[in-house]
């Protein structure tokens, strides 16, 4: 799927040190797309209410992570760059300990090293003026105090079972978990 691509090539950068002012992830998790996640994407979306929150995720248990964008005419790789460029007013002291800022939470939560899941949706709502899309993070990261992810050499601390890999399709260095 292009989305779940996309944030893996987005993630991989960051994870290898390329990603300007900010260090090499040690357990940056490949996401994997989820049809349930993407399904109460959906269903926030259809909603158009341009507001956090989870429409349909009353039995999920724990926290879910979410990004909204809304555009005249969006498109995920709009959406999903627009969210990651955040990287630029962001200082890469944050890895270490997160801290919530206006102009942050859509980038650390797609680079929440935790996330391994990741499900979206769109509509187009009139009432809004465009196209709303909604992306969901399963488990949400963005926890105050909580590192983003573990500075250190790439794939250095992946999860007990998780191997390092590229990202699918890419003959790039291996730096996701």
């Amino acid at each position: 799927m292009r989305i779940t691509r996309l944030h893996n090539q987005l993630r991989r950068t960051l994870a290898s040190g390329d990603l300007p002012g900010f260090p090499p992830a040690a357990d940056m998790l490949r996401m994997e797309y989820d049809g349930d996640v993407a399904r109460r994407a959906q269903l926030h979306s259809q909603s158009c209410r341009f507001q956090h929150g989870c429409f349909g995720c009353g039995a999920v248990g724990g926290y879910i992570g979410q990004n909204l964008f809304l555009a005249p005419n969006g498109n995920w790789e709009q959406a999903l760059r627009s969210w990651w460029e955040e990287y630029r007013q962001t200082s890469g002291a944050i890895v270490s300990r997160y801290s919530f800022s206006a102009s942050n939470g859509h980038f650390t939560q797609m680079a929440w090293a935790r996330n391994a899941k990741v499900g979206c949706g769109a509509a187009d709502c009139r009432q809004l003026g465009g196209r709303f899309m909604v992306c969901n993070y399963e488990p949400g990261g963005n926890m105050i105090g909580q590192p983003v992810y573990r500075e250190g050499w790439p794939c250095s601390q992946c999860p007990q079972g998780s191997t390092c890999t590229s990202v699918e399709g890419e003959r790039t260095e291996m730096s996701l978990c």
